[in-house]
């Protein structure tokens, strides 16, 4: 049982539901800041492709208006040479790249359990540790990972070879990372 007045139950309650609309004013504009600075990475990232792509239309114009060629397939192909010269002509296999070949020639059961990546030295090399389940699929791991034309080597101690089942087992792979 309420002792106050109607009138002042009126005015509590509409102050209570004031302050409950101001709380959730104030979480929202939190929430809106926040997912606000959650987009500048993304922003700055599509301001950077958008220079680029600027850049090679700039490209493809000065070369149009060069006249150098009038046929449309060389022009274009120029085009994809110098793109490809600026961006995608990379001998160097990626770091994700490799790792996702790694990954891809496991059998499965197989479980990688750590990379290391070093590139201290003259050839960057990356170490991997795991469980196999069985000896035959550690060696036909290593045998696919040793067929990969980016892997320069691939060797592994033969003590990993010591049991038949659940064999932990050390990898190093070097290549051009």
């Amino acid at each position: 049982m309420n002792l106050l007045p109607p009138q002042e139950q009126r005015i509590l309650r509409r102050e209570y539901f004031l302050r409950l609309a101001t709380v959730g004013f104030i979480l929202a504009d939190v929430a809106i800041l926040i997912g606000a600075a959650a987009l500048v990475p993304s922003l700055s990232l599509s301001l950077v492709k958008k220079k680029a792509l600027e850049n090679n239309a700039l490209i493809l114009k000065q070369a149009l208006e060069a006249g150098k060629k009038n046929n449309a397939l060389v022009l274009l192909t120029e085009a994809k040479q110098r793109l490809d010269a600026l961006f995608d002509n990379r001998d160097n296999l990626t770091l994700e790249g490799g790792l996702s070949k790694v990954t891809a020639a496991r059998s499965p059961g197989m479980q990688l359990t750590e990379f290391v990546f070093d590139r201290s030295a003259k050839v960057p090399v990356v170490r991997i540790r795991g469980i196999a389940p069985r000896r035959a699929d550690l060696a036909a791991f290593a045998k696919k990972l040793g067929e990969e034309k980016e892997f320069t080597s691939v060797s592994f101690p033969v003590s990993d070879f010591t049991a038949n089942e659940n064999l932990e087992f050390s990898l190093t792979i070097t290549g051009s990372f």
